[in-house]
């Protein structure tokens, strides 16, 4: 039989229960503006009951927290990776063709039109009077700002392209960085959640780490129960293609090297090419996100 005090130990479960969600609550309310965060919401069942006799059956004894959760939908994180991978894509796109848009000018006085009908309706009138001194004077004037237009074209678009390639190695550096935060909260969470603890904060800065790095390429994420179910250990598996980038606790680095040859005569030097510590193949100009843009931007047509 239970004691004569168990009806308040019955009342201090749901007591408990209730702070435990107030705090939740107050956990959430605090990070309404932290970038990441996840909502977290409190479950609970009814605890274990007590035989009391052949009469009466079990008697309930009271609630019991069986898990703080996160309201997380794996669905929406891939969709959300994979069109956050064509944010980056069409963003870089976007601000390089501005730039070069910038270059020629086309709005003001002495873009490419302007400055190239200048010299050609010049040839015209030459081809009329080709004695004229007057005429010829002009031609080579408007010949010679064309030429000086053009020049000053090219070095824009070398310095724009010097610009790109300098991104890549950033944005390879970042992926790498990415790759070993996101490796070393794995561990975390696996050692935390191994206790019964749930990691949801740490889960969160990992899903932001791995929303962040969904810009730069676009990746596909697995992750998976290992061993007994229930031992909060699993497996969390990172791919750009078919390159692993973070295979649960270890991960894999991406380096940029020279070309050793242009790929195009008007390329300038040291044009960075992107291998994989791991001999992996790596495709920059099918593996989407901001990187793709990058590569397609710097080398134009080069590789078709």
């Amino acid at each position: 039989m239970p004691n004569t005090f168990f009806g308040l130990t019955i009342g201090s479960t749901g007591l408990f229960g209730a702070n435990i969600g107030l705090n939740t609550t107050a956990h959430n309310v605090a990070n309404t503006e932290t970038e990441g965060y996840t909502r977290q919401v409190v479950k609970q069942q009814a605890d274990t009951p007590l035989r009391a006799n052949n009469t009466y059956g079990m008697i309930g004894t009271g609630v019991a927290i069986t898990a703080i959760e996160q309201q997380r939908d794996v669905y929406y994180d891939e969709k959300f990776r994979s069109n956050n991978a064509l944010t980056g894509y069409y963003t870089a796109q976007d601000y390089y063709m501005k730039s070069i848009e910038n270059y020629f000018n086309e709005i003001q006085l002495e873009g490419f039109n302007t400055t190239f009908n200048k010299m050609s309706d010049a040839l015209q009138e030459l081809s009329k009077d080709p004695a004229n001194l007057t005429v010829r004077t002009q031609m080579n004037s408007y010949a010679q700002s064309f030429c000086e237009y053009i020049n000053s074209i090219q070095t824009s678009l070398e310095q724009l392209q010097d610009n790109v390639n300098f991104e890549i190695r950033t944005m390879v550096d970042s992926v790498n960085s990415y790759a070993k935060q996101i490796a070393g909260l794995n561990k975390q969470i696996n050692t935390l959640e191994t206790t019964g603890e749930a990691a949801n904060d740490l889960r969160d800065r990992r899903n932001l780490l791995v929303d962040e790095l969904s810009n730069i390429v676009d990746i596909s994420v697995v992750e998976k129960q290992m061993g007994v179910a229930g031992t909060g250990i699993t497996s969390y598996t990172i791919k750009i293609g078919e390159a692993t980038l973070v295979d649960t606790y270890d991960f894999h680095t991406m380096t940029v090297v020279p070309r050793p040859e242009k790929h195009y005569q008007a390329d300038i030097d040291g044009l960075y090419d992107i291998v994989w510590d791991s001999n992996q193949t790596y495709n920059p100009l099918v593996n989407g996100g901001r990187l793709q843009a990058l590569y397609e931007m710097r080398d134009g047509n080069n590789q078709q």
